[in-house]
């Protein structure tokens, strides 16, 4: 239909990350390939008795200051969920 196609890469991304992502380059004007991304993040958790675990995410995250840039209030639902 004569439509421009657009893609962000690859690899698979949290809804979260691919609206950032696709935020930053339409309103900053940067260049997918400028962005900075890990894949598969291991989050480490305690739960209520002080016994540590590791949930993995298996998706690719946007990086910024060396650090993946995760949903607000991520963290603190998946210690809640394991809690319960």
């Amino acid at each position: 239909m004569g439509f421009e196609r657009r893609n962000l890469g690859d690899k698979q991304m949290s809804t979260n990350t691919a609206v950032l992502v696709a935020h930053k380059i339409i309103d900053s004007g940067k260049r997918f390939e400028d962005l900075d991304f890990v894949n598969e993040i291991e989050i480490v958790l305690e739960d209520e008795n002080g016994k540590t675990y590791s949930q993995i995410l298996p998706y690719s995250y946007l990086v910024e200051n060396d650090r993946p840039i995760l949903p607000d209030g991520l963290i603190e639902h998946l210690q809640k969920e394991e809690n319960e």
